[in-house]
C-alpha cells in the first residue's frame, strides 16, 4: 500500500494533540488531523488489492437484518479497499451474488436454553473460523470481525500467522448484563461473565477497534482500548433510496416504532406510555413495525387495552418497504436499553423522521435534542409519553426534520463513509508500517499493533 499525504509544518492544526507527542517528529504528523481535516487536504490512498476475512455473526438470524447489516460492510469494504472477501458467517444469504471479489463459507453456530449448550457452540463456531483462516492464510491479509466479538481462538490464530485483526465492535454484548431479566433463568448472569470474558480477551488482541461515534466508546466501557479505537461511522445510509417522500405537513398524524420487538428495545414501555399519549391527541397514531420474542405478548397488551384502532401492529416490514412506511411518519420513538448506532434512526432521520431516543450507545452523537430530534433521559412510561407530547407539539418540527436530513447526507452518505472507511483502513496499514504509534492516547492518533 502506498499512501500520499498532507504535510502540515506546524502542531497547531493538531486539535487536542499534546505539543510534546514523540509522533510530532516523525512522518506520521498527518494522522493527527480529523477525517475532515484529511479529506479537505485531498488526502489520496491508493490499495494494493488485499485478502479480507470478514467474521459476522455465526448463528441464523432474521435473513432481512443479517443480510441488509452485512450487505452495508461488504459494499463499503469492496470500495474502500478494492478487496477480495471471504465471508464467514451464520447466515445463509448469498451475500456474492454479482460479487465477484466475495466468497461465502455458513458456518451455523449451536445455540439453546443451557449454558453449556451456548458455551460449546461459541467453542466450536470459533475453531471452525480458525480452520477457515488457517486453510486460506496465504490470500488474507486482515481479519475483521463484525458483529462477532467472542471469538478469542480465530484471532489469537491470525495474530500467530501475523495478520491485521479489526474488532468492530458495534454494541458489547456485556452491557446486556445490565437488563437480567432478559435471562431470567441465568443466575448472576454466568454466560454474559463468559462472554465479557472472551470479548475482553478479543479487545486485547486487536490491532484496531472499530465503533460507530465517540459516545459508544463511553458506553461501551472501552475507554481503556482508546490507543486501538477508531471511528468510522456505522453503517452508510443509501439517500436516493432513504429520502422524503412526503413533507412534514402532509403526513397523517402518526408516531411509531420500527425494530426487534424484545425487552430490551424498551417496547413494553412503549406500550404502557401508549394511553397516555393518546389522551392528549385524539387523532393520533401509533404504528409498530417489527417482529421478534414480544410479539404476541405486544398483540395481546393492544387487544386487552382496546385502542379502538388507534394502535396497529404491522409485523415485520421488508427493508425495501421501510421508506414508505418511515414516510407515514412525524415521529420514531426509539426507548431502547442499549444501542450501537441504530440504522433505524439514520434512515428515519434521511426520510425526514424527527426522533425522539434515549440517550444510550452513540445516540446521543446523532440526535441532539432540540436540534436534530429530541432525548428522553430514561424509557419509562411516564417519560415515553411526557417527551411524545412535547416532541408534537414543538413549533419548528419541520425544521428539526430538516436539520436531521442534512446530517445524515453530510455525515452518512455512501460517498462519505467509503471515505471514512479509506482513512480509517489506511491509518491501520500506515501504522504497522510505521511500527509504532503515539503513547499519548489523543482522541484523533492511530492505533498500533497489539
Amino acid at each position: 500500500m502506498r499512501h500520499a499525504l498532507g504535510d502540515p509544518s506546524n502542531l497547531s492544526e493538531f486539535r487536542g494533540h499534546p505539543t510534546n507527542c514523540t509522533c510530532a517528529k516523525n512522518d506520521c504528523m498527518d494522522r493527527h488531523l480529523t477525517d475532515k481535516e484529511l479529506a479537505e487536504r485531498n488526502v489520496t490512498l491508493r490499495y494494493e488489492k488485499p485478502g479480507i476475512l470478514l467474521v459476522s455473526q455465526l448463528y441464523e438470524t432474521r435473513k432481512d437484518v443479517a443480510a441488509i447489516a452485512l450487505d452495508n460492510i461488504i459494499d463499503l469494504l469492496l470500495r474502500a479497499a478494492s478487496a477480495k472477501i471471504l465471508v464467514v458467517t451464520g447466515s445463509s444469504y448469498d451475500y456474492a451474488k454479482d460479487r465477484d471479489s466475495v466468497r461465502v463459507t455458513v458456518i451455523n453456530q449451536a445455540t439453546g436454553r443451557s449454558f453449556a449448550h451456548r458455551v460449546v457452540g461459541y467453542l466450536v463456531a470459533d475453531l471452525r473460523t480458525a480452520f477457515n483462516l488457517l486453510k486460506r492464510a496465504k490470500q488474507i491479509q486482515m481479519a475483521i470481525y463484525h458483529y462477532a466479538k467472542g471469538y478469542p481462538v480465530s484471532m489469537l490464530v491470525a495474530k500467530f500467522l501475523r495478520k491485521s485483526v479489526i474488532l468492530s465492535s458495534f454494541s458489547v454484548l456485556g452491557r446486556f448484563r445490565q437488563i437480567p431479566s432478559m435471562y431470567p433463568n441465568l443466575p448472576g448472569g454466568l454466560y454474559f461473565t463468559v462472554i465479557e470474558l472472551a470479548e475482553r480477551v478479543c479487545f486485547a488482541l486487536a490491532d484496531q477497534i472499530w465503533v460507530e461515534s465517540e459516545a459508544v466508546v463511553d458506553f461501551g466501557g472501552l475507554d481503556s482500548y482508546w490507543h486501538k479505537i477508531a471511528i468510522c461511522g456505522a453503517h452508510y445510509v443509501d439517500t436516493n433510496k432513504f429520502k422524503i417522500l412526503q413533507e412534514m405537513d402532509a403526513r397523517e398524524l402518526a408516531i411509531g416504532y420500527l425494530g426487534r420487538v424484545a425487552f430490551e428495545k424498551g417496547i413494553m414501555q412503549l406500550i404502557e406510555a401508549v394511553p397516555s399519549i393518546l389522551m392528549e391527541n385524539r387523532d393520533l397514531m401509533v404504528l409498530i413495525g417489527g417482529d421478534g420474542p414480544l410479539q404476541e405478548r405486544v398483540r395481546t397488551e393492544i387487544e386487552k387495552r382496546d385502542f379502538l384502532g388507534r394502535v396497529k401492529l404491522l409485523g415485520p416490514i421488508p427493508h425495501g418497504q421501510v421508506p414508505q412506511f418511515l414516510n407515514r411518519l412525524r415521529l420514531l420513538v426509539v426507548p431502547s436499553y442499549t444501542e450501537g448506532l441504530p440504522s433505524v434512526i439514520q434512515e428515519a432521520m434521511a426520510c425526514g423522521v424527527v426522533v425522539l431516543a434515549c440517550p444510550v450507545g452513540g445516540i446521543p452523537d446523532l440526535v441532539e435534542d432540540g436540534k436534530t430530534g429530541f432525548i428522553m433521559h430514561s424509557n419509562s412510561p411516564e417519560l415515553i409519553s411526557l417527551n411524545t407530547v412535547r416532541a408534537m407539539r414543538h413549533p419548528n418540527l419541520a425544521q428539526i426534520a430538516e436539520n436531521a436530513r442534512e446530517l445524515i447526507e453530510r455525515e452518512y452518505s455512501y460517498d462519505v463513509m467509503v471515505r471514512k472507511w479509506m482513512i480509517v483502513l489506511g491509518r491501520l496499514q500506515k501504522t504497522r508500517e510505521l511500527g509504532h504509534a503515539c503513547q499519548h492516547r489523543c482522541h484523533y492518533c492511530l492505533p498500533g499493533p497489539s
